[in-house]
């Protein structure tokens, strides 16, 4: 096993916030809505829960983001969201994040919705999920208009992340191309 003395991770780290990282994958809001059950419900057996608190999320890729940015990494997005209003949301926090605003890219598509996970949380125990997503990998033209995007921000980043839930934006063809262009690259 490898110990990292406390002098090594502070240099280590203090190197993180000059790195640049491409974060492509599957991009998706997470949703929590936490409260209290004080009954079951007349119409089925079920808990009724009485929501106290709401918070929206980054998910998935967003995650990967976020992690990145607390540790001082700026990214540069690549993904794939649905044109609807939980895009602008997700768009939103990213801004929020230490990411290359002018270099993020993500496709709009007609052909799916922003994925949104839901929880529902009472007593610190999940109830259940709620998961509004269409399983669709991208079609060619996203595939290229993703690709293409990679190809020119590859030059300004230091490392790529795949993030991949198989929510269908890394696709055989996206993964092997980019892993190519990294390789050559010799980019990580």
């Amino acid at each position: 096993m490898y110990y990292l003395n406390r002098d090594r991770f502070i240099t280590s780290t203090a190197r993180l916030k000059d790195l640049k990282i491409i974060v492509i994958g599957d991009f998706i809001l997470d949703e929590y809505l936490i409260g209290e059950v004080n009954r079951i419900s007349p119409e089925a057996p079920v808990p009724v829960v009485w929501v106290r608190t709401e918070k929206i999320t980054l998910g998935g890729a967003g995650n990967v983001v976020k992690n990145l940015s607390s540790l001082g990494v700026k990214s540069i997005v690549l993904g794939r969201v649905g044109k609807d209003e939980k895009a602008k949301s997700l768009s939103k926090l990213l801004m929020d994040e230490n990411t290359d605003k002018s270099q993020n890219f993500l496709i709009e598509s007609d052909e799916i919705p922003t994925i949104l996970k839901t929880r529902v949380i009472a007593r610190h125990q999940q109830v259940c999920r709620i998961d509004k997503e269409e399983l669709k990998p991208i079609n060619q033209k996203e595939e290229d208009e993703l690709l293409k995007a990679f190809l020119e921000r590859i030059d300004f980043a230091d490392a790529v992340i795949f993030s991949d839930y198989d929510k269908g934006t890394l696709t055989p063809r996206v993964i092997r191309e980019v892993s190519k262009v990294c390789s050559d690259k010799k980019r990580s």
